[in-house]
């Protein structure tokens, strides 16, 4: 049990529930903008029972993007790597999102490597 709330404290490490927001959402419409971070929460808790779920770890990622928590995004798509090195696509996910934060040498380390 201890080990499940040390993975979600690793995954979740930048600030999940803080409201801070790297970049603005991709989206404009408050009434969305809130239909999305209760579908974010709705898999949150759904994380907390399976934390090694790679369907609702990207679903989460994802929302996350959209909601401009990038940060949040990277946290979570390095722990799906470390479930599984090989994902590539989820490889190119992340470099992205650090290119976008404008690290510019882990965007380098992660799409190289």
């Amino acid at each position: 049990m201890f080990v499940r709330y040390i993975l979600l404290l690793f995954i979740f490490c930048f600030g999940v529930f803080a409201l801070a927001q790297n970049v603005p959402p991709t989206i404009s419409d408050p009434e969305q903008l809130e239909t999305i971070r209760k579908e974010r929460q709705a898999i949150f808790d759904e994380l907390i029972e399976d934390p090694t779920n790679q369907g609702n770890l990207f679903k989460y990622a994802n929302l996350s993007i959209i909601l401009g928590d990038l940060e949040a995004a990277i946290g979570v798509f390095e722990q799906m790597l470390i479930y599984d090195p090989t994902l590539a696509r989820i490889r190119l996910e992340l470099g992205v999102l650090y290119f976008r934060l404008e690290a510019y040498a882990p965007a380098k380390y992660t799409l190289i490597v």
